[in-house]
C-alpha cells in the first residue's frame, strides 16, 4: 500500500513540476497562466490533505 501512495505522490509531483514549468513560460497568455495557477493550487491542496489528516482541534 505504501508503494501505491508513493507512486501516486510521484505522479502528483511530476504533474506539479510540469505545471510549474508551463506557468514559467513568459509568453503564455494571462488567462492560461491563471488556469495553471488554479491547477497548481488544487494539486497542492490535494497533496497536503493526503499528508495531514483532518484534525478539528486545529481550528
Amino acid at each position: 500500500m505504501a508503494e501505491t501512495a508513493s507512486s501516486a505522490d510521484d505522479e502528483r509531483f511530476a504533474l506539479l513540476a510540469k505545471l510549474l514549468w508551463s506557468a514559467s513560460d513568459h509568453e503564455a497568455a494571462p488567462q492560461q497562466s491563471a488556469m495553471l495557477i488554479d491547477e497548481i493550487s488544487q494539486l497542492l491542496w490535494a497533496v497536503s490533505n493526503l499528508h495531514q489528516p483532518y484534525d478539528p482541534s486545529r481550528q
